[in-house]
């Protein structure tokens, strides 16, 4: 690991709130943490730079986000935090959710260290460079670790799974002893 960013205690409530999230009926199509990529000018800067762990968001992907709103789920997960739906030991003031369809997600199934333990670029004059898979995985403006990542991009399309998931999901929380 690069940076001690994500402690073990990070990863194991994240872990807790991944599995909390499954319970209400959220399935996350993709679920991890991520830190800001440092950019100057739009440009994204390739140069080692101390990451501020304040900066950290445990970033979730799901389409209801695309079909309901960001808002929506939000209140969803607000609700079940303070009705003890989620482990109180996990802030969700730190997650950002983003939709299948936003620039983030779609760039992300790209990310190099998905495609297994080697990576394989093309160099000068087309020549093969093999490498192994970088400490960090830049994608649009966010970076990870690859021990940072709970679930891996699986992307549904299907409206009649998300319009299940959101029943349950508001299902679940509003049943949550208040």
């Amino acid at each position: 690991m690069a940076e001690e960013i994500v402690t073990e205690e990070r990863l194991s409530a994240g872990h807790d709130y991944w599995i909390a999230l499954r319970e209400l009926g959220l399935a996350p199509e993709a679920l991890l943490w991520t830190v800001p990529e440092k950019n100057v000018n739009g440009l994204t800067v390739q140069v080692p730079h101390k990451v501020d762990p304040w900066n950290l968001e445990l970033s979730l992907v799901s389409g209801l986000v695309d079909v309901y709103g960001a808002k929506e789920i939000y209140e969803l997960l607000y609700l079940a935090f303070e009705r003890a739906g989620t482990p109180k030991n996990f802030d969700p003031w730190i997650i950002s959710l983003y939709g299948t369809k936003s620039d983030f997600a779609e760039l992300l199934p790209n990310a190099p260290f998905f495609e297994g333990g080697e990576l394989v670029a093309l160099g000068d004059q087309g020549t093969r460079i093999s490498a192994t898979v970088p400490d960090w995985n830049v994608v649009y403006d966010r970076k990870f670790q690859s021990d940072w990542v709970y679930v891996r991009p699986k992307f549904r399309k299907d409206r009649q799974w998300l319009s299940r998931s959101m029943f349950r999901l508001r299902r679940n929380v509003e049943a949550l002893a208040a």
